[in-house]
Formats: C-alpha cells, structure tokens, sequence
C-alpha cells in the first residue's frame, strides 16, 4: 500500500537528516585537526590502494560595502543590491565607477576539502608532494 511507502519515505528523511549532522560534525573534527597541523595540506595513507588528503582551498571574492557607499551617496542600500543596480546608477549619474572601486574590498574564505584517492594502477606507490608524508592518527 502506498501508507507504507510515505512511512518509509519519511523514517529515510529522518535518517538522512542525522547522517547529513553526524557528517558536519566529523567534517568540523577533521578542519580542526588540519587548521591545528598549521599546514596546508596533509595525507593520511588508509590502504595499500587509496590515501585521504585533507586541504585547505582559498576562494577570492569581492565584495561591495553598500552600507558605506549608501550612506556616501544618500541611497537606500535596498536601491544596489545587484550589478545590475550599481550600473544603472552609474549610467544615471548618482554613483561613479570610483566610488565602487572605494568601496569595494577583497575576502578570502578558507574552506578544508576531503577527498580520496585511488593509487593508479600502474604505479606501487604513492607520490605525495616532495617534503609532505603521510600521517597516521
């Protein structure tokens, strides 16, 4: 009956609502020992044929301080939520490309990557970048 099939639909949300935390919280261990290790990247051998390597990645992004400029130029911040917003003010003259410029600055965010790795087939062993080993826990 279909009863038992949106029963087992919701106990597998459920489910994979729990496992989805229990994975953030391992994710959370794992970036805090690698931010701890003070390195940027680190291998850990599992098996004669696969190897884990944890990593921090670094993305730039910029951002626009549109509490700054809205109070510098006398426009609601909700007036320049988009690039869009902000070249249309510029075409209508209320703002200048220098003042985004002024206002704008660079973040980078620090995010820590797992991934595994297969040994190729071809190879015995694997090449860790020269000076990086692998480490057991």
């Amino acid at each position: 009956m279909i009863i038992n099939e949106i029963q087992e639909y919701f106990t597998l949300k459920g489910r994979i609502k729990q496992l989805q935390e229990e994975l953030k919280e391992k994710e959370a261990i794992i970036e805090d020992y690698l931010l701890e290790s003070g390195e940027e990247k680190l291998y850990f051998e599992n098996t004669d044929t696969e190897m884990f390597i944890v990593e921090k990645k670094y993305t730039l992004s910029e951002k626009l301080d549109k509490d700054g400029l809205s109070i510098e130029t006398n426009i609601p911040k909700d007036d320049m939520k988009t690039p869009f917003d902000w070249a249309m003010l510029t075409k209508q003259g209320k703002i200048t490309p220098v003042q985004i410029a002024n206002y704008t600055y660079s973040e980078t965010n620090t995010k820590v990557a797992i991934k595994r790795k297969k040994k190729s087939k071809r190879s015995q062993t694997f090449r860790a970048p020269e000076g990086q080993m692998s480490l057991d826990i």
